[in-house]
């Protein structure tokens, strides 16, 4: 079984009911026997745009049930930082300082990442970021 870290991107567009190669692969994930993961950020990615409390409470409980990857958080802050200050470095501009330290708990708990944000396919070209 693949650890799977889903990105809140493909959570968004999933309990938006938007149809895309990731969702798609997603709803396929969650009827196979897969390891789903979830991390603090994307947790609260996901929370921040739910306006209503009853929807709050069922998609907070529902991402509960995946498994949570941990990283000590100021390690998981400086490695974030050196994946960021690395790619700027080589010329690759990041939206999202965000996505850097998400990479970094796939990277360290050694989990494939679904996501439809391209900054992911960006870091992937530096460190070993497994892409679905």
């Amino acid at each position: 079984m693949l650890p799977i870290l889903v990105d809140s991107s493909v959570w968004i567009a999933f309990i938006n009911n938007q149809e895309s190669r990731e969702t798609t692969l997603l709803t396929d994930l969650l009827t196979e026997e897969n390891t789903i993961c979830t991390c603090p950020l994307i947790f609260q990615e996901v929370l921040d745009g739910i306006a209503d409390n009853r929807d709050f409470e069922r998609i907070k409980k529902n991402l509960e049930t995946f498994d949570l990857l941990y990283a000590e958080p100021f390690t998981a802050a400086i490695e974030a930082a050196n994946i960021y200050r690395l790619l700027r470095k080589n010329g690759v501009p990041m939206r999202k300082s965000n996505d850097c330290l998400i990479a970094y708990y796939a990277i360290f708990n050694n989990a494939y990442v679904l996501q439809k944000d391209g900054s992911f396919e960006q870091i992937a070209k530096y460190f070993p970021l497994k892409l679905l």
